[in-house]
């Protein structure tokens, strides 16, 4: 009897894998199936023709679509990450379709009513006659990267605001993600240290007291805003020196322009120049008073006789003779004796007393 020979079972091949000229993988521990291999990218990887349908993906592909791998096969790459510019062809899959080379672009698809940043590379696939019958698509997850982009515009959003003290939060990034980060808070503290100093130097100086010339190492522009800072320092100070000098007396003190627009030292050089006019004019009349005081003194050869000096006053009277009549003093005079003293003290002691009991009077 003849055996009856039986039909082989046809290969069911997921789509991707239908080249011809595929080699047999040896069977060995150090070699994996096509499909195994496959499904083990870490990274959603979906197959598609040219109007976006599904003709195959990976496990990843559908465990981030969130539905069975048989299910998604067949259906519209926006049935399952639904993206407004797959449907508009406008998209990394349709631009690698159109130019037939590979293609980047950065999507935010929504899956299940979830959005989610990604950032796909959409590479075309070729048949013999190297025509586009469709295309491949690997999606990254780019949740991490966008967190990072809402970090950094904030910390441009508190510079544009004058919030310098802004740092970012390094706190949930890890690796290039925190490394960027670190270096954005170095690079602001590195921006407003410098400007602090400045800020501090002018405000200072804006009241009045002038500090110190900055002696600390700045590069660049930094360097030129320390340069200009030092100057006006210097020329702050010789304005003051100059000016105690004119309050000391002064006058010949040398007061210098620092440019044509420079009306502080313009003013303060008029000032000089009009206390200078002022102290000369003075000086002059007060010469002129002099002369005019020694021209007016009499001369010795003047034919009028010099005026007679006034006689000195007299001496007043004591009471006792203003008060006592010239009789009684004549009285007085002739009873004393012959020989005796002339007012002796007992009468003069008695002349007084009336003298001064008429006064009373």
């Amino acid at each position: 009897m003849r055996s009856k020979l039986t039909k082989p079972k046809k290969r069911v091949q997921r789509a991707g894998n239908d080249h011809q000229s595929q080699s047999k993988a040896p069977k060995g521990h150090g070699h994996a199936k096509r499909d195994e291999v496959f499904d083990l990218i870490p990274a959603p990887v979906v197959v598609m023709d040219r109007d976006h349908t599904i003709l195959n993906l990976n496990q990843t592909a559908a465990q981030a679509a969130r539905r069975p791998l048989e299910e998604c096969i067949g259906l519209k790459f926006w049935d399952l990450f639904d993206n407004p510019g797959c449907r508009a062809g406008t998209c990394a899959a349709a631009q690698a379709v159109r130019t037939r080379a590979v293609a980047t672009g950065e999507a935010r698809p929504k899956i299940q009513g979830v959005e989610l940043p990604v950032r796909v590379v959409a590479a075309p696939r070729f048949n013999a006659n190297h025509e586009v019958v469709g295309v491949v698509e690997v999606i990254h997850n780019a949740s991490e990267e966008d967190r990072l982009n809402v970090e950094i515009l904030r910390l441009v959003e508190a510079a544009r605001a004058g919030q310098l003290s802004e740092r970012g939060k390094i706190a949930g990034f890890e690796s290039t993600q925190r490394e960027l980060l670190s270096g954005i808070n170095a690079m602001l503290e590195a921006v407003v240290t410098p400007l602090n100093v400045a800020a501090d130097y002018v405000d200072r100086i804006s009241k009045g007291d002038i500090p110190p010339q900055i002696t600390d190492t700045y590069h660049g522009e930094f360097n030129t805003i320390k340069n200009n800072l030092n100057t006006l320092i210097s020329a702050t100070n010789d304005i003051t020196q100059a000016a105690e000098e004119i309050a000391h007396g002064n006058l010949m003190v040398v007061v210098r322009e620092r440019s044509a627009q420079d009306k502080l030292m313009q003013a303060l050089i008029s000032m000089v120049a009009g206390l200078t006019r002022t102290v000369t004019e003075i000086r002059g009349i007060a010469r002129e008073v002099a002369s005019a005081r020694r021209s007016i003194r009499p001369r010795s050869t003047c034919r009028m006789a010099p005026a007679r000096r006034p006689p000195p006053p007299r001496r007043p009277l004591p009471p006792w003779k203003k008060w006592f009549p010239i009789s009684s003093r004549m009285r007085i005079t002739r009873s004393r004796p012959t020989g005796s003293r002339p007012n002796p003290p007992r009468m003069r002691r008695r002349a007084e007393s009336v003298c001064w009991e008429q006064s009373r009077r």
